[in-house]
């Protein structure tokens, strides 16, 4: 919680250049203790409520609300978010065993001005009658090892170096953590892309192969023919997945041990022969499975029509696709235990659900696939969707920002700290799950895309709609271990159903349970977490308790949503299992929108005309965009 003592400032280790240390404290950023009578409780803000704090108690909050004003507050959320009735009841837990028993619901963390001098704003608070202490939030370095990329940084704060920035998204990410675990070593990514700088300083250590789908052969696209924007696009999605690490240069990818192979699937933009398709997808996937000959793979795509970069199109069979389309090879690859990931797209719709009817769509419908959503980075150190497209269908997001996102670039000064979209998000993906086989090399797609989903953290904000978690690489990896006996239960775990009518039931999502474990797992019991919404249903195929599930093998759960009103719901199911640790908890969220010309009455029900002679009010609600 709030600091008491003052730790030494540190200079940075990796930029002995920067010759001002960092204070010791994170900028723009302050932790309040409300007293014991306040009991404070935070708008909410996710929508159009003001930006207040009340008091359940009743206690006068005036002199904290103009502080707020005056250095303008422009976030506060409680620093552990739980409600009442579970944060009065840990606290009478922490009271019998501790002489301090801080009640955490009485912590509040205010975002300021990154500027802002929080050294007086914290003493200006310290005054406030409501406010029992006040104090700085102390800067937490990584666990990174001592890497020497230029551009790594120490932090997910934004450091300018130079004139780029630090690969802030490591951190928010927390792949420094990993990287004591894995590498990437023995795993090998195939960027499927436009064209790359394949001599880049921080590729080409790693670059195992080149190939080029649209002409067959190995001469791709370079810096020196086609556009530029071309090359960049592939050299940037390359470098967020395996830039070599530890070289004295630039950055450090996810993978920074990771073999590179990288694959052209459009032609060259100077190239004008006639003879020369469009694009090759098809064949550009059906290579990299080819060539997946010893060792683990992973296949990140983030191509789309034109510039959207978003989007694979279901292009005509050509070239070494064998006569199958995109979607059909993606579902090849992964039988031959090959981890895909492709970019859900920028267009801030709903991802296609059938690609005969959608082409705006992802290219599959129910394989094993993980489709990646993008996040930008706020100045709230909390992940939000940025203009990525959305579906139950996502396993998962990462940053993309197109700001702030720092990786290789095919022009001259070699880097750029503006690539983002669910573009850069994806091979970030691709990066951790090399480090995920690295550390398990039995697991299998599915597993891979699970472990991925259920390691992650809700989005802060999702606007109705459904995204998939937060990427967590130090969780997944860490979860991706086998342990060295006994059994051990993954399993994608964050289903967010997004809008739908109101008592239409949606179609079941499923959560599927893996036994990565060296032992059979029983399942014990699978029921609803007290307070949970009674919109959501649940099932198990086969039931639980029962048979138990072998090392390696799985079972799958489905879950309905049936919204019985307008409100948003959400529900938390218990898993519990003979493995150690707690049950598993399988969070579902769900919106069911105000729907056109539906009545709501004001002032009591009607009995025989007017009630008590009171007049009732109707209000026509607004159709909301957002309904799938």
């Amino acid at each position: 919680m709030i600091a008491t003592a003052q730790a030494q400032p540190r200079r940075s280790r990796l930029f002995p250049d920067m010759h001002k240390p960092k204070p010791w404290w994170q900028p723009g950023i302050i932790e309040v203790k409300f007293r014991e009578n306040v009991r404070p409780q935070v708008s909410d803000q996710s929508g159009n409520e003001p930006l207040r704090v009340k008091s359940l108690s009743g206690v006068d909050l005036t002199d904290f609300h103009e502080l707020t004003r005056k250095w303008r507050v422009h976030h506060m959320r409680h620093t552990v978010k739980m409600s009442y009735e579970e944060a009065d009841r840990l606290h009478e837990v922490i009271k019998k065993r501790s002489q301090r028993a801080d009640h955490l619901n009485h912590f509040v963390t205010l975002h300021l001005d990154p500027n802002a001098p929080v050294e007086n704003v914290v003493e200006e608070f310290r005054k406030a009658a409501c406010i029992e202490k006040a104090g700085l939030i102390p800067r937490l370095s990584g666990s990174a090892p001592p890497l020497n990329d230029r551009f790594l940084g120490e932090d997910e704060e934004i450091t300018t170096i130079g004139t780029f920035e630090n690969q802030w998204y490591i951190f928010r990410c927390h792949a420094d953590k990993a990287w004591p675990i894995a590498t990437g070593s023995g795993v090998t990514i195939t960027v499927i892309d436009e064209g790359f700088d394949a001599d880049h300083e921080d590729l080409k250590p790693n670059v195992d192969l080149v190939f080029n789908s649209t002409t067959n052969n190995d001469q791709i696209s370079t810096p020196n023919s086609g556009s530029a924007t071309q090359i960049n696009h592939g050299t940037g999605c390359a470098g967020f997945a395996a830039a070599a690490g530890n070289n004295n240069v630039g950055i450090a990818g996810f993978a920074y041990q990771s073999k590179l192979r990288l694959v052209q699937a459009f032609k060259d933009a100077s190239s004008n022969d006639p003879n020369v398709p469009k694009n090759n997808i098809s064949g550009a996937i059906s290579w990299a499975t080819q060539q997946a000959t010893s060792g683990r793979h992973v296949v990140t795509i983030s191509l789309g029509v034109g510039d959207a970069y978003n989007t694979i199109p279901v292009d005509a069979a050509s070239g070494s696709g064998g006569g199958l389309g995109p979607r059909e090879l993606i579902d090849v690859a992964i039988a031959h235990n090959i981890v895909v990931c492709i970019a859900a797209g920028n267009f801030a719709g709903p991802l296609g659900q059938d690609l005969s009817t959608n082409q705006n769509g992802v290219p599959f419908t129910g394989s094993e696939a993980i489709v990646v959503g993008a996040t930008r980075k706020n100045e709230h150190a909390q992940d939000v969707p940025s203009n990525t497209n959305w579906g139950s269908r996502m396993a998962v997001c990462a940053p993309g920002d197109i700001n702030h996102d720092m990786t290789c670039s095919s022009k001259p000064d070699k880097y750029t700290y503006r690539f983002g979209g669910a573009s850069g998000a994806t091979p970030k993906v691709a990066g951790t799950a090399a480090l995920m086989l690295q550390a398990n090399p039995s697991l299998t797609p599915a597993q891979v895309k699970a472990i991925l989903n259920g390691t992650g953290k809700p989005l802060d904000k999702m606007y109705g709609t459904p995204f998939g978690p937060m990427l967590d690489t130090f969780a997944a990896v860490t979860a991706a271990q086998v342990p060295a006996t006994g059994s051990k239960l993954v399993a994608n775990r964050f289903l967010n159903f997004g809008t739908a009518e109101r008592g239409t039931p949606s179609a079941a999502l499923t959560v599927n349970v893996f036994n990565i474990g060296v032992a059979g797992l029983n399942l014990t019991s699978l029921g609803p977490k007290p307070g949970s919404s009674s919109d959501f249903k649940i099932s198990a195929q086969p039931a639980i308790p029962g048979p138990a599930i072998a090392p390696g093998g799985s079972t799958t759960i489905g879950i309905t949503f049936t919204p019985s009103s307008h409100n948003d719901v959400d529900a938390t199911f218990l898993l519990a299992s003979d493995s150690p640790g707690p049950p598993l908890e399988i969070q579902c969220t769900g919106t069911a929108p105000w729907t056109l010309g539906e009545k709501f009455k004001l002032g009591g029900e009607i009995a025989g005309g007017v009630a008590g002679g009171a007049l009732v009010v109707y209000l026509i609600l607004h159709y909301w965009a957002h309904v799938i």
